[in-house]
């Protein structure tokens, strides 16, 4: 008597499979932006923070770029390596490729440039050391 019963669930279960409607999810999509750099790409990786693009490229470099596409550096990291990862910290970025089994990692500190020269300031403008707050910065 078990084995009618668990039969016939059997049974149901399949024609319910077989007779339900189906649900089909369609994905779309569409390029947001593009942009261009002069040497041929091999991988692209992104900072944790979506701030930096880093680009591998055929020639050996890893170019630093904003989130818009405007490289701001070059990293001369020699041929060979054929992908790049970001690490689990910020700066942290993973070549792979170049010698047998090699992964080297790479440590990236973007170092940033500010014009203060027409900016308030106290003391003598020749001074060894520069401090700037950002106090109302938004």
């Amino acid at each position: 008597m078990n084995l009618d019963r668990r039969w016939i669930a059997g049974a149901l279960a399949a024609a319910w499979l077989c007779l339900a409607p189906s649900c089909w999810a369609a994905a779309e999509w569409r390029t947001r932006q593009t942009f261009s750099i002069a040497q041929p790409a091999l991988d692209v990786a992104v900072s944790l923070d979506g701030q930096w693009v880093y680009v591998l490229t055929e020639v050996g470099q890893v170019l630093v770029c904003t989130r818009e596409g405007i490289v701001k550096d070059r990293l001369e990291v020699g041929a060979g390596a054929k992908a790049i990862e970001t690490g689990p910290e910020e700066g942290i970025l993973y070549l792979i490729g170049g010698a047998a089994g090699e992964v080297r990692v790479l440590e990236v500190t973007l170092q940033h440039s500010f014009n203060y020269e027409r900016s308030p300031s106290k003391g003598p403008s020749d001074a060894p050391v520069v401090i700037a707050a950002f106090s109302d910065f938004q």
